[in-house]
């Protein structure tokens, strides 16, 4: 399962894990903010919460779909900041 660092406009950090590496996408819509965010790194085997300021777990994953299909609909930002 590869796992992509995101860093977006206004400096947010997070990460997403999909199931195959067809699947990565190069930008992604930022879960807090709801600004774009552009693909950093792949992990080769992540550690969750190693680095100060990363969303984490599970429910990150949700919220990161959730903004991207916010997006996709032309909504404002969806995001808490």
């Amino acid at each position: 399962m590869p796992t992509y660092n995101y860093l977006c406009e206004k400096g947010h950090k997070f990460e997403f894990s999909y199931d195959t590496m067809a699947e990565a996408k190069q930008i992604l819509i930022c879960p807090r903010c709801g600004r774009e965010a552009d693909k950093q790194i792949a992990l080769s085997n992540p550690v969750l919460g190693v680095q100060s300021g990363t969303y984490k777990g599970e429910k990150h994953q949700e919220e990161v779909k959730e903004a991207m299909k916010d997006y996709a609909k032309g909504k404002p930002n969806s995001g808490k900041e």
